[in-house]
C-alpha cells in the first residue's frame, strides 16, 4: 500500500521470516555463528533460545540457506503436542515415506538413513524449531536419538530452538542426561540502541528504499517502545509508515512513531512499551530528542532510560558485563585490606609481585600513623 509512496520493491516490516533480511546483530551473529559451528563440527546439542520475536525462526532460515551440499538438513518446526509423534515428524523432515509404518519401524528407517547418508560421505543434521514445546518424554526420545554417534562418528547432529521455557526444561533435575549432552548454549537477547538504528536502515535498504527514511529520532523511539524486539520494531515501523503514508510525509520522525504507538494501544492490542502514569507525549518526544542530542554531541548516556553501566552494552547484557567485571576482579576474601591508601597492593587489582613485595607492603602498614 505505501510501497510506491516510499520506492519500495517490497515491505520492509514484514513478520514473515526472511533469510534476505537477516540483520547481524551481536547477538544475532554469534548465535549464527554457533549454529554454523554445529553445522560443520562434529559436536554435541545446539541449544539457541530467545524470547519471543526475537528472530529465532528467521536465523533458521539464514541457516538453511548457507548449509553446504554436504550436509542433510531435517527440519522440524511443528512441535505442538497436538500435531502427532515426534519422530513421525522428523521422519517426514528427511523425505522418508514409510507410509503407517510402526514407531519401531520409523526409528530403524531413520537410523538406517542417516548411516547410510554418513557412509556416502554426507552429515544429517535435525533442527527442532519451536522446541520449548516438546514434553520432556519427547526431547527424552531426541536425546535416545543422538545414541546412534559412537565413537568419533558424528552421524546425526542436533540442532533445538526455542524459547526461554526450553532453559528453564533443560534445567530441571530430571532433565539432566539431555542437559550433559548439551555442548553449545546461546541465548538471544534484544538488540540495543545502536543495534536498532543499523536493523532499521538494513531492512530499509534491503526493500529497496531510503535508509535514512527513518530519522535517528524515530530510531530511538522505536527502540524504546519496541523493546529492542525485532518482531516488535517490525511491527511499529510498519504501522508508522502506513500512517506515514496516510499523511502524506516523506519521511518518518519520532512524531509518527509516537502515533502509531498511540493506535496500537487504542487498538486494545498494545504489545509496546507504556509509558509511566502522569508521562504526556510531549515529554517523551522532548526527552527521545533530548538523547538524539546527547549522542550527536558524544556524550555518553544510557539509551533512553533503559541501559544499566555502558551505553554501547545496552540493557540485555549489562548485567553479563556486571559478572565479567566481578569475575576479573581479584577476590580480597579473607585477606587484609586496611593500608589500601598507601598502596594497597590489592587496589586496582594488582597482585604481589613477589613475596618480598608483599613483606614489604606489611612493613610500610604497620609504621603507618
Amino acid at each position: 500500500m505505501y510501497e510506491a509512496h516510499y520506492g519500495f520493491r517490497e515491505k520492509p516490516f514484514s513478520l514473515i521470516p526472511d533469510p534476505y533480511f537477516f540483520y547481524s546483530g551481536r547477538s544475532q551473529k554469534l548465535a549464527m555463528s554457533l549454529l554454523e559451528y554445529g553445522l560443520s563440527d562434529q559436536t554435541g546439542f545446539v541449544v539457541v533460545v530467545g524470547d519471543v520475536g526475537s528472530g529465532k525462526t528467521t536465523l533458521i532460515r539464514r541457516l538453511l540457506k548457507t548449509a553446504s551440499r554436504d550436509v542433510v538438513v531435517g527440519l522440524v518446526s511443528n512441535t505442538h503436542p497436538d500435531l502427532g509423534d515426534l519422530l513421525g515428524a522428523i521422519v517426514k523432515a528427511f523425505d522418508l515415506d514409510l507410509g503407517d509404518e510402526g514407531k519401531i519401524a520409523r526409528y530403524h528407517a531413520l537410523i538406517d538413513f542417516v548411516i547410510d547418508r554418513y557412509a556416502h560421505g554426507k552429515r544429517c543434521v535435525l533442527i527442532i524449531d519451536e522446541a520449548h514445546h516438546l514434553s520432556t518424554s519427547a526431547l527424552e526420545e531426541v536425546r535416545m536419538l543422538s545414541n546412534v554417534n559412537a565413537d568419533k562418528d558424528f552421524v546425526l547432529q542436533l540442532i533445538l530452538v526455542g524459547q526461554n521455557e526450553l532453559k528453564a526444561t533443560l534445567r530441571r533435575p530430571d532433565m539432566r542426561q539431555f542437559a550433559q549432552r548439551v555442548s553449545v548454549f546461546h541465548e538471544l537477547t534484544p538488540m540495543i540502541a545502536q543495534e536498532t538504528v543499523g536493523y532499521i536502515r538494513h531492512r530499509l535498504a534491503c526493500a529497496g528504499g531510503s535508509p535514512d527514511l527513518f530519522d535517528a529520532g524515530a530510531c530511538a523511539a522505536a527502540h524504546h517502545y519496541a523493546f529492542g524486539i525485532p518482531r516488535l520494531i517490525n511491527i511499529l515501523c510498519d504501522l508508522a509508515l502506513l500512517i506515514g503514508f496516510g499523511e502524506n510525509r516523506a519521511g518518518i520522525d519520532v512524531d509518527v512513531i509516537l502515533d502509531a504507538v498511540t493506535v496500537r494501544a487504542a487498538s486494545g492490542l498494545g504489545v509496546f512499551r507504556e509509558d509511566p502514569e502522569g508521562v504526556t507525549r510531549e515529554e517523551r518526544r522532548r526527552a527521545i530528542l533530548k538523547e538524539i542530542g546527547r549522542e550527536e554531541d558524544g556524550a555518553k548516556s544510557a539509551p533512553l532510560e533503559t541501559a544499566v553501566g555502558d551505553p554501547l552494552i545496552g540493557p540485555a547484557c549489562a548485567s553479563e558485563a556486571t559478572r565479567h567485571a566481578q569475575r576479573r576482579a581479584p577476590s580480597t576474601k579473607g585477606r587484609r585490606t586496611r593500608g589500601a591508601g598507601i598502596g594497597h597492593p590489592w587496589q586496582g587489582g594488582e597482585r604481589w609481585k613477589s613475596r618480598t613485595d608483599r613483606e614489604r607492603w606489611a612493613v610500610r602498614e604497620r609504621s603507618a600513623p
